[in-house]
């Protein structure tokens, strides 16, 4: 993803937050929505990824002299 791509996403949360709850809050109402609506719509997606187990852990050998 590219910077353009992120900001164009960021803004657009932000514009659709300001949309729905108005004008005229303090910052940290806006602040706490947008907290919000970043982890429902970017991170909880990213926490459901499954990662790739390795079957082994990889351990340098080590020779008995």
């Amino acid at each position: 993803m590219t910077e353009n791509e992120i900001s164009y996403k960021c803004i657009g949360v932000a514009i659709e937050i300001h949309k729905s709850i108005g004008p005229g809050l303090l910052e940290s109402v806006y602040e706490n929505a947008l907290t919000y609506d970043f982890y429902v719509k970017f991170l909880a997606k990213a926490a459901k990824q499954k990662h790739a187990k390795i079957a082994k852990p990889l351990r340098p050998s080590r020779k008995k002299f």
